[in-house]
């Protein structure tokens, strides 16, 4: 028996996203090393913040690129978890510098904090076993039943020849059984 070493792909896009996500959000948050120069207190807190949470949460992601590689399910939770509240953090921290006339960060942050959120729900539907599902997938429909191909029916529907002083059944699947009948099919 072949063990199977490659996680699933719902894991192994996971590790792959928080991968991406965690070296970014280390190099924003050591390398980079935004400060606020702003007369409000408020603005330069919320740089201050956004430092940490690049560090920790670029370590966190790593963390949980790691694990999903590994194909250890439960860090689905945790991922699911860590994004919202990264992204909630980013979202909140994008209000403060759009209001403080940081336009252009404040949006591009706004926006990578909605991607977060979006992605801790895509983590915990998957945790939870309900399949996520982009934008552009339509919803799951049951099939509809097939209709047979002419002159074919399927077995649960074969026609039965009448019983004697019964009268002949009338419409198209009868006549389909008497042509077969006539074939000498059965």
């Amino acid at each position: 028996m072949r063990d199977n070493l490659e996680p699933p792909p719902d894991l192994r896009s996971v590790a792959f996203s928080a991968f991406v996500a965690g070296v970014l959000m280390v190099l924003v948050g050591f390398w980079l090393g935004l400060e606020g120069l702003s007369k409000s207190n408020v603005y330069n807190a919320s740089v201050t913040v956004f430092n940490w949470l690049m560090r920790i949460g670029g370590i966190a992601m790593l963390i949980v690129a790691a694990m999903a590689y590994l194909n250890w399910r439960p860090i689905l939770a945790f991922d699911a978890a860590a994004a919202v509240v990264i992204g909630g953090m980013m979202v909140l921290i994008s209000l403060v510098w759009i209001v403080n006339n940081d336009l252009i960060q404040g949006v591009v942050i706004l926006f990578f904090g909605g991607m977060f959120v979006k992605s801790g729900v895509q983590s915990w539907l998957m945790f939870r076993g309900t399949p996520a599902r982009s934008a552009d997938t339509p919803p799951a429909r049951e099939e509809e039943p097939k209709a047979p191909s002419p002159g074919r029916l399927p077995s649960k529907h074969r026609v039965t020849p009448p019983k004697p002083g019964e009268p002949e059944p009338e419409g198209f699947l009868a006549d389909i059984g008497r042509s077969k009948e006539i074939d000498g099919e059965s």
